[in-house]
């Protein structure tokens, strides 16, 4: 599903993630971490779990509903909202 873009403005609110393999997490709008390194993440409108990589201190505009445990070697990540 297509989704449109109605605003853009920061993010209000940020949350510790704990990465889960069974959990979801509430959509963000941004995901950031501590140390650097991979986040196995699930995209709002995919079906599938998929690697990236996150660099310290970098906000990167992810939406995302999950950061799964396996595979996640990225430390401190914040969930932006």
């Amino acid at each position: 599903m297509a989704r449109t873009l109605t605003s853009i403005s920061s993010a209000t609110d940020g949350t510790a993630v704990t990465p889960s393999d069974t959990a979801s997490i509430p959509e963000t709008r941004g995901l950031t971490s501590v140390a650097g390194g991979t986040a196995t993440v699930r995209f709002v409108d995919s079906t599938a779990d998929v690697q990236v990589q996150l660099n310290a201190g970098v906000v990167y505009t992810y939406n995302v509903i999950a950061v799964r445990l396996t595979g996640t070697s990225a430390t401190g990540i914040v969930a932006l909202r």
